[in-house]
């Protein structure tokens, strides 16, 4: 899975991964990658991160609760980079 070779090829380039945006959620496993749903109550257009903010902690990276894209998707282990994922925000 392409997210699993983004997340290898970051970790073997020796990237320190970054803080994470408090309005976005990781995938599951990932030192790296994030994600959120910010369109807006309409579906028309993206929120900004302040708009995002006014929500809940739990809710802001879907907010209206659409399907998530990335449910099921983790990241594996990298063994051979002594890496292991990392714990999922929830």
């Amino acid at each position: 899975m392409i997210v699993n070779e983004i997340e290898s090829r970051l970790l073997n380039a020796s990237i320190a991964p970054a803080q994470f945006s408090p309005t976005d959620k990781p995938i599951t496993g990932s030192k790296y990658i994030t994600y959120r749903n910010d369109l807006n109550e309409n579906g028309t257009r993206a929120m900004t991160a302040m708009e995002v903010m006014k929500y809940p902690p739990e809710g802001r990276y879907n907010h209206f609760n659409r399907p998530d894209p990335f449910a099921g998707i983790e990241i594996k282990p990298h063994p051979e980079l002594g890496a292991t994922p990392s714990s999922s925000m929830k």
